[in-house]
């Protein structure tokens, strides 16, 4: 193997070390009532409805009904009159019935503010 060769396969299993943490933290992060059934996606199983038909074939997924998201934020708010800003960075929660719109956000900037 030369040089190139295993410096490519070690970015390869680096690469995958990575993709396998990121999805680790995901699947450590669901509530622990979905941890096991998302384990167990791509598994064969055998389901028996309840009129005792069953079916066998490779588990796929699951619904769930979402109640509410949690969101990490920082807020500013700026008091005018002394002039400060207030940063908090937290956790909220929304409920679902109060969510008018969700935007996946891919790329931030942030530009310094030009004053006139």
């Amino acid at each position: 193997m030369s040089k190139n060769e295993k410096k490519k396969a070690s970015e390869e299993i680096t690469d995958y070390k990575k993709a396998y943490e990121e999805l680790r933290a995901k699947i450590d992060a669901l509530p622990e009532a979905l941890t096991y059934w998302a384990m167990h996606i791509g598994t064969p199983c055998r389901i028996v409805r309840r009129d005792y038909k069953d079916f066998v074939g490779t588990f796929l997924g699951f619904g769930v009904d979402t109640t509410f998201l949690d969101l990490g934020c920082i807020e500013e708010n700026k008091n005018y009159i002394t002039n400060m800003i207030r940063k908090e960075t937290k956790i909220i929660r929304v409920p679902m019935n109060n969510l008018a719109n969700i935007e996946w956000l891919i790329d931030v900037t942030e530009e310094p503010e030009k004053k006139p």
